[in-house]
């Protein structure tokens, strides 16, 4: 769940992540969203973008993915030795 309260009102998502349909309210209405398989949207993607040369809607470079692989091996890392793994 999440839930955002501000002073003119509140938006809240039910569940805010997971495989089915989101839930979403404000304090003004339900919103009504389609289910969409997040994952099948990004495969189709990645597919366009191989396949049929399409560009990126936000391009993403090599160092966001190595920033990625560092946390991933911090982790198991920290897992393995049961230290806390500092990130530089």
């Amino acid at each position: 769940r999440f839930m955002l309260n501000g002073d003119k009102g509140f938006a809240e998502l039910r569940p805010a992540f997971g495989y089915g349909p989101i839930k979403a309210r404000t304090n003004k209405s339900e919103l009504d969203f389609p289910h969409v398989m997040h994952q099948t949207t990004q495969m189709d993607e990645m597919a366009a973008i191989i396949l049929g040369n399409k560009k990126p809607v936000v391009p993403v470079d090599g160092e966001e993915g190595l920033r990625d692989l560092k946390i991933i091996d911090a982790i198991y890392q920290a897992v393995k030795t049961g230290s806390k793994v500092s990130l530089s």
